[in-house]
Formats: structure tokens, sequence, C-alpha cells
């Protein structure tokens, strides 16, 4: 059951990250809104991002963003939060489809095709309307049905926790149904 461990924590590890960036971006927000309107900051002012304090004479800015578009961008469930939630898919379907399935079906004398669930399916549909469809369903998922087919895939943090929770819950069936055993894993280890 190693394999199917090593993938759970990469899957822990993923959902980690987002919730905590997610977190961060509501604390960003937060801040951004406190800085408008004190100082005479407005929506419409610029925030610099540079390689040194703005103060330094020899402060060079790299990118800058109104603070309307910040607020905007980082409020819950934003663009921010949106392009973190598709990296997130992204990278958890290609960990599983490009490592972990083949060495799961190796530890269960199993052929890669043979490890599979309907969550990690829905997964390779959000994945491919991600990376080839600029987020646009072209088909319906199975068991995380948060949008249908030609809808744009725009997830609250509610159904990010859920598909995580239901990905984690076909982990257990996994291992029932080829190891023999539930691993008993969950979100916050196992």
């Amino acid at each position: 059951m190693k394999a199917l461990r090593a993938y759970h924590q990469e899957l822990v590890d993923i959902y980690s990250f987002a919730i905590e960036v997610d977190s961060a971006l509501m604390t960003w927000n937060s801040r951004l809104k406190e800085m408008v309107g004190s100082s005479g900051t407005t929506e419409r002012n610029t925030l610099y991002f540079g390689e040194s304090h703005p103060s330094d004479p020899a402060a060079r800015a790299h990118h800058a963003r109104t603070f309307g578009y910040l607020i905007e961008a980082s409020r819950r469930d934003g663009d921010y939060a949106q392009q973190l939630r598709w990296s997130a898919i992204v990278r958890l379907y290609s960990v599983w489809e490009d490592r972990f399935r083949q060495e799961i079906a190796d530890e269960c004398g199993l052929l890669k095709n043979d490890i599979r669930g309907d969550a990690h399916g829905d997964l390779r549909t959000f994945r491919r309307a991600i990376v080839h469809a600029g987020g646009r369903l072209d088909g319906d998922p199975t068991v995380l049905r948060y949008c249908k087919r030609g809808d744009s895939l725009r997830l609250s943090s509610a159904q990010v926790i859920d598909m995580f929770r239901q990905l984690t819950a076909e982990l257990n069936g996994l291992g029932l149904r080829h190891y023999g055993a539930d691993p008993g894993l969950g979100l916050t280890g196992g």
C-alpha cells in the first residue's frame, strides 16, 4: 500500500497548499480593503511590485495593478482563487496519471487501466477543460457534479473541500478493492 499512501500524501499536500493560500488571499483582500480609503488611497491607485523598497531611488517595479483590480481578483472565490484551484487540479491529476496510478497497479499486480474511480475520472474531465478548453467542460462529471457540460469550471471553496474529500474516499475504496484493506485515509493525514 506504499504507492497508495504516497499518492495520498501528495493529495494532502496539494489540498493543504490550496486551502492555506486561499486563506492568505482572504487576508490579502482584507488588507487591501483597509488600505483603500486610508491615507487617500482609492481603488484607482496603483500598487507596484518590485525588487526593493519603494523609497530606494534604485527601486524598479516589475508589475503593477490597481487596488480595485486586486481587491476584486482576491475576493472569496474570485479569479485568483480560481487560478489556484485550477493549478491544484492540474497538479493532482498529473501526479495521479503520470506516476501513482501505475505504481499502485504495479503493487497490486494489475494494469494501470484497472486502477480507476469516478472522482478521478471527473478530475480528468476538469483537467482537460482547464488545459485544453479555457475552463469549459466538454463532458458531464459523474460524481463531482459542481457544473455540467458547457459550463465554465468555477469552483467554490466548499466545492474544492468536497472534491478532495471525495477523492480521499475513493482512495480508501481503492485500498479495499485492490489491497484488501481500508487504509483509513483522511485529509489531515492517515
